[in-house]
């Protein structure tokens, strides 16, 4: 199963610039992602998206570092489309060794997929202030997911129902889903 996930980095070189990286596009990049940590309302947000997208179709996010800060910035989004780029740039961030890029990776595609209305793969999306988890795909292999630093199956639920403060109940999808703790799978 692991050669799955060497399939997904598949084509995560950098990709051509559009001629050298632009230390102006980078700045501004850095300026947003930095900004981004602290100032998340959806105006914010929106107009970080519009100006990522925009810098992206004109071949301007180059380095691994630039590919990582702009998956973060586009994670933030509600966009589904957003949201898969993020994933796309997070995987070739993560391919050139940059810090956390697999943590982004994993959360950019939850992200993604729950916006489109499916299951997560690797636990990381709660919904409802944390009172819910979002439904995983339990048919997705541990292999998988730890080989791209995330928890197996069994310790997701664990830790979800720790947080929650359930004692005594095995860490299985059925416990929490007899709790009432999956959040609703919907398109956003």
């Amino acid at each position: 199963m692991i050669w799955m996930m060497t399939a997904a980095l598949a084509g995560t070189e950098l990709p051509e610039c559009a001629g050298a990286p632009d230390a102006e596009a980078s700045a501004s990049i850095a300026e947003m992602y930095e900004s981004g940590k602290s100032d998340t309302a959806a105006s914010s947000v929106k107009s970080q998206t519009k100006a990522v997208l925009k810098l992206h179709k004109k071949g301007l996010i180059c380095t691994a570092a630039d590919h990582y800060k702009a998956g973060a910035i586009l994670m933030r989004s509600r966009d589904s489309d957003a949201l898969q780029l993020s994933h796309e740039l997070a995987k070739v961030a993560a391919h050139n060794q940059v810090d956390r890029a697999k943590w982004l990776s994993n959360n950019s595609f939850d992200r993604w997929q729950i916006s489109l209305g499916h299951e997560q793969r690797f636990g990381t999306q709660t919904g409802d202030g944390g009172q819910c988890l979002y439904p995983i795909d339990e048919a997705f292999p541990d292999e998988n997911r730890v080989a791209w630093g995330a928890k197996p199956l069994d310790q997701i639920y664990a830790a979800f129902l720790e947080l929650r403060e359930v004692k005594g109940k095995p860490a299985t999808s059925t416990t929490l889903h007899s709790l009432g703790l999956f959040c609703r799978q919907e398109p956003w």
